[in-house]
């Protein structure tokens, strides 16, 4: 379902949310209450017991489909009334437009147009707004998290304290963009920070995409 390059490219995109959350400057002429959620991307990858990374298929698709399944479920929370999925170049293009924003001002990201693959899908639905989720994270084998741990603590000895690494079994985390077709604009941009948890952990998931949209002022 995801192609693997896609999977790497965008592996190489979460080591850290350093954006901070950008909220349209003046208020919508229209409410934002009607938004198409457009099939949520993720990549999970995997710490063998061998310490090599592997990004996971299979966790990648059950994790995208995690995030839908929580997002539909609440559409009085999120304003979601339908889904869409997205072609091949439309989850390489949102991709790319996620990495780009990143390291973007506040000021720069209303100015970036959609891409065009995204803003024919969203319209072909009949909808002005779309919300796009890209998420990943990583988990470990058992044996390489008490290595990872063992070498860390050996490393802290080594350096008399003055290097403490951190390790972390799992991590996950997502970033959420609204954008407006009729606009051509992105109005809504929040990259959450990472959380230290299962990433297949329906529960906290769950729990974690509330934060998503929570500093939006929803307009009715």
């Amino acid at each position: 379902m995801k192609k693997i390059t896609l999977l790497v490219l965008l592996a190489i995109s979460f080591a850290a949310a350093s954006c901070a959350t950008y909220t349209a400057s003046s208020p919508l002429k229209e409410p934002v209450d009607d938004l198409v959620l457009l099939e949520p991307i993720s990549v999970i990858q995997y710490f063998t017991q061998e310490d090599m990374v592997i990004v996971d298929n299979d966790m990648s698709v059950e994790s995208s489909e995690m995030v839908s399944k929580s997002i539909l479920a609440r559409p009085g929370y999120f304003h979601v009334t339908d889904d869409a999925i997205l072609t091949s170049e439309a989850q390489e293009d949102l991709v790319n437009f996620s990495n780009y924003v990143r390291g973007l001002s506040k000021r720069a990201i209303p100015a970036m147009p959609i891409p065009k693959s995204i803003r024919e899908i969203v319209e072909s639905t009949g909808h002005r707004y779309a919300m796009a989720v890209v998420s990943g994270g990583f988990t470990r084998n058992k044996k390489n998290y008490t290595r990872a741990i063992v070498r860390g603590i050996a490393l802290s000895i080594l350096t008399l304290g003055n290097v403490v690494p951190v390790t972390y079994k799992n991590v996950f985390n997502s970033t959420v963009i609204i954008f407006d077709t009729k606009t051509d604009q992105v109005i809504y941009y929040n990259p959450v920070d990472p959380e230290t948890m299962d990433p297949l952990d329906y529960i906290r998931v769950d729990n974690y995409l509330t934060r998503l949209v929570r500093g939006y002022k929803w307009i009715y």
